[in-house]
Order: C-alpha cells, then structure tokens, then sequence
C-alpha cells in the first residue's frame, strides 16, 4: 500500500535528559554536572515572531519554577557546557482567576446554563479521516473503545489550507468575511481583532490556552503576522520559537527536543494545562503541525504520543467535565495520492471526534442523540462553531427546528439528512457528494480547460515577475451534475502547466442556461512549489507564479 506507513518511533527517547519536570517541579539529576542555569524566555513586545532569554539563575537542585518557559543549561567542573534544554510550565495567576471567577459569577446569573463544561480541542495537521484510521490505529482505537468517540463520518472541509479552514470553526465567519467584518484590510494580520471563539469563553470566565508546535507555519503565523497582543491566557509561541533557535535542544530537524519528540511536548503542555485547571473552567486549543504537514505518512511516527496522552488524561480523570474535540482541518494536500480518486476525497474530509463525558450522556440523551445521528449527516466546521456557541451557553435541550439556510448548524441539533452542500456553504470544488459523473463532451472538456488557465494567468497578470502559464498535459477531466441542478454541469480538472510542471487541481461550473464558465471554488495548487514563488510575498498568490 503505498499511502499506508506502519506505526514506527520518531527515537527522540534515545537521549537521557538531566532536567525534567512534574508540575511546576523542576527536577535535575545533578550527578554528572556542577552547576546549572536557566533563563526566562519572554514574548516580544507586541511582536508574534520574536522572543527574547531574560535574566540568568544559576542552580544546583530541583525547585519549583514561577516563570512560564525556561531555557536550562549545565556545566560540568570546567565550566564546560553539557547539557541545554527548554521546558514549558503552566503556572496560575491568582490575581487573573479572581477575575474571571466574577465574569463566571455573571455568566451563571445572566445566562443560567445547565452545565459549565471545559472545551479540549487537540489537532493534528492536514490528517484526513481515513488517514487516522491507516496510520494511528491505537489512538483511534482509544478514542473509538475506550473513549465513546462520535466519528463524524461526513465532516467536510469548506477551503483550502489550515487558516482558512480553521477561520470558520473558530469565528463562524469565512475568512474574508471575518477581515470585513473586524475592519481588517491587509490579509497578512495581525489578527487581534478576529472574534475567535475563545474570546467568548474568556469573558464569560474560562481560562484560556492556544499552543502549536512549527511557529513558521503556524495557524495565524504562515506568511503573516499572527497576533500583536497574546490571544489567550496561556499562549505557548514564545517558547515554541525557541526550540528552532536554541543550538543543541532540537535535533531531527526540530521533530525531537532534547528526549521528546516536539508532538510530546506540546500534547504535555496541554495536559499540564488541564491538569493545572481542573478545578476552573477552560478552553483549550493546540494544533500540532510538523510531523504530518509535508508527509500524511508521519502519522504512523505520532500514534504513541497521542495515544499515551489520551490514556493519561482519561487516566487521571481530566475528562470528566470536559468535551474533547479531537480534529484536523483538512487531508493532504500535496503528493501523488491527490492523482487517485480516493485522494481527492481525502484531501477533502479531516478528521473530526468528539468525546463527551460519560455523565453527559446520559444525563443528557436528547443533546447526545443528536450528535451520535449527526455523524452520519454532512458537517463542517461552521457546525463546530455553532456546538462551541452552544457548549458556553449550554440549555441542555436540542432545539425543535433548525435553520437549514444557516451555514451552521449545532451539533446539538438535529441536521436533516437532506441538508446539501450548498446549505451548508461548501462550495462545488470541496463537495464531496450530491452528484452524479455525467459523460461530457470534447468541446466542452476543452473550452472548460482553457477558460482555466486564463483565470490562473488572470491572477497574477498584474506582478510581471510571475512567467505566464502554458498548459502541458492534462491528467484528467470529468464531468459532474449536481444533484438538484440539473442545467449545471461540473467539471472537475486537473491540469499540468509549464514552467515548473505546476499542477492544479479545481471545478469549473457550466450552465446551459448561461454562456461561459464559472469557478466552482478556488483553484488548488496539487504539488509542492518551494522557492519558485520568492519573488512575491502575496500568500494567496504564491501557488501561481514561477518567477
């Protein structure tokens, strides 16, 4: 099977640690050294790219640390270095927790809901469905048996990357939807603005946490500029930013810090986060990247990580008032799986499971009932949102009708079996049902491959350092009707183009009621492009020109 990795180790345990923590302990195995220091590592002022090592404490034995993030290094009797590592805390902050346990006081008084529940959202880049299923089967079994997992079987992406996929479930609101609405007029940010769901769980009283590993293609952060103040309460780039800078920790190319695989360390931190919050109300958002991003194959390195982090949690009882969404916002993106049929679905339904509380089920069956039926129905990630919305302001009973020309639908609710793509604002190049291969003829295979190319030199027609698009081969072309639209004609294509073999993958729309053609989404660019596109720095841009 040539998509399909066996489960395999990363190695990173191969090395010994000398420093290593337990809560806000950290401990040193201070046999083989003299003496030890450590460094704050700080966020920099107003700046999502930057941080800085601050202050300088030498130590010879364990102790509990007050500051956020560390850089350790020890020497031997020579003063000669040994050893550096880099280890995350989550401390609590008394003085914040007074106020925020006011703003829940409000929250319960104003809002009266039935439950306050905790929301884990864990991630993982570009993992579709059934990706999961082929390369972490014991994280997947784990999250199946022994978690009650809901699958959600039909969960469809709505864009392209991990930005714009991620942008709806956390505001509600397409990208540039999102941009009008805050008033936000260059795409590269920063994003302070952006009304993410967090925020609605901040000011009603949770604390709030968002960590991601690879800072340089972070959710808010490729080829932008991510936040200029921290978006949550705990925020864990700073430190992120650290490992790729600090020489010695990282090896592996950054996939191993010191003794743990990078997914490790940020799957701790957020366990050390719920493990800290137990007691208090949280949201929590970490999204893990590097391993998975280039390769869909690297899952089968991650499946331990994730599967001794969900027994942990589960374990020590983390879990019980907590819903867990374990998720990816897109399948792969890039590669030869995108030339087969199963591919292009893939590429299209990442994973999506929810854990819910053992009490809430049954507690709560009405509420329950409907996610486990929805699983089978068509969901995107506004459907996420709208469940968010509905866990912070929990009624505890589904509502009896729901909107269905309403991009979201809660989760909560029941979704009508009939519910279309379009209803649920998936436009035709990312649909992954409702039609219906229909032959089509040369004539207009041909006309619909033009019409292509022209919108792709369209794009970038105004940067005169991008070479124009000539077509090469064409891989395919097939037609599609579209269930409910019978004078619209589908063509979905995927085209090669010179310089550079890029190849391109989109829908165009045809109807025989109108002259012309239409894009039926965006254009998706199918194979790696590198440095081809340095000469400019417009992100959306990029995928089509060769400089």
């Amino acid at each position: 099977m040539p998509f399909h990795s066996k489960p395999r180790r990363l190695g990173c345990d191969s090395k010994t640690p000398l420093t290593y923590q337990n809560g806000l302990l950290l401990k040193l195995d201070n046999r083989s050294v003299s003496y030890c220091t450590f460094n704050t590592i700080i966020r920099g002022e107003n700046d999502d790219n930057k941080f800085s090592f601050v202050g300088s404490t030498n130590f010879t034995q364990s102790f509990n640390v007050t500051s956020e993030f560390i850089r350790v290094k020890c020497f031997d009797k020579t003063g000669s270095h040994l050893y550096s590592n880099l280890h995350a805390f989550t401390p609590r902050n008394l003085t914040r927790e007074k106020h925020l346990h006011k703003l829940m006081e409000n929250h319960k008084h104003e809002n009266k809901p039935a439950e306050i529940l905790n929301v884990l959202m864990i991630g993982i880049d570009s993992l579709s469905r059934l990706n999961h299923i082929r390369s972490m089967p014991k994280t997947r079994h784990f999250l199946l048996r022994n978690l009650s997992a809901v699958d959600l079987q039909g969960y469809n992406k709505v864009a392209k990357n991990t930005y714009v996929n991620m942008t709806p479930l956390l505001t509600g609101n397409f990208v540039a939807v999102e941009n009008e609405k805050r008033g936000i007029t260059n795409e590269k940010g920063p994003f302070d603005k952006y009304h993410l769901i967090w925020k609605n769980f901040s000011s009603h009283g949770y604390t709030t946490m968002m960590s991601e590993d690879a800072p340089n293609i972070a959710t808010f952060n490729y080829q932008k500029k991510g936040f200029a103040k921290p978006p949550t309460h705990h925020y864990l780039r700073p430190f992120s930013l650290s490992i790729d800078k600090v020489s010695g920790v990282s090896w592996k190319s950054s996939r191993c810090v010191s003794n743990r695989s990078e997914t490790k360390l940020v799957l701790d931190y957020a366990k050390d986060f719920v493990k800290t919050y137990k007691d208090l109300p949280y949201f929590a958002w970490s999204f893990i990247s590097r391993m998975t991003h280039d390769d869909p194959k690297n899952a089968a390195y991650i499946d331990d990580d994730y599967f001794e982090f969900l027994k942990d949690v589960q374990k020590e009882g983390l879990l019980n008032n907590t819903i867990l969404f374990f998720i990816s916002d897109h399948g792969v993106r890039y590669g030869d799986i995108l030339k087969t049929e199963i591919g292009q679905k893939e590429l299209r339904m990442p994973l999506m499971n929810i854990v819910f509380p053992t009490w809430f089920r049954r507690k709560y069956p009405a509420v329950y009932g409907n996610v486990v039926q929805n699983a089978n129905k068509l969901t995107s990630p506004f459907d996420i949102h709208e469940t968010l919305k509905d866990i912070l302001y929990f009624s505890g009973t589904p509502r009896k009708v729901v909107n269905t020309d309403k991009a979201g639908i809660s989760l909560f609710d029941p979704i009508p079996g009939s519910r279309t793509c379009s209803q649920a604002s998936i436009v035709p190049h990312y649909c992954v049902c409702e039609s219906e291969e229909i032959p089509i003829d040369d004539q207009l295979s041909n006309k619909s491959i033009t019409f292509l190319v022209e919108q792709i030199n369209l794009k970038i027609s105004k940067h005169s350092m991008c070479a124009k698009r000539i077509l090469k081969s064409v891989r395919y072309v097939k037609g599609y009707r579209s269930l409910g639209h019978a004078a619209i004609t589908l063509i979905k294509s995927y085209i090669i183009l010179t310089p550079d073999n890029a190849e391109y993958e989109a829908t165009v729309e045809h109807d025989i009621r109108k002259p012309g053609f239409r894009l039926g989404g965006a254009i998706s660019r199918a194979n790696r492009y590198g440095n081809t596109a340095d000469c400019i720095n417009i992100s959306n841009l990029r995928p089509f020109c060769y400089c």
